[in-house]
């Protein structure tokens, strides 16, 4: 699943977080970018990225979710 959260200044970011077939039990997230102003305005910039399993990734919506 891919979601834009952001669209201002002429930069979209985007969060996306996927189920992993292998090693299962393992999401992937990750945070990218596309700016209007660059020289390729298609190319998609990553800004973050990582692999948890499901305890980390409770983990991270619980943090995400208090602030």
């Amino acid at each position: 699943m891919k979601k834009l959260i952001s669209d201002v200044g002429g930069i979209k970011t985007f969060v996306e977080i996927r189920k992993l077939d292998n090693p299962t039990n393992m999401r992937y997230v990750r945070v990218s970018t596309f700016f209007n102003g660059a020289k390729d305005p298609n190319e998609e910039r990553t800004k973050f990225d990582m692999c948890l399993d499901n305890d980390e990734f409770e983990l991270l919506k619980d943090f995400i979710n208090e602030a």
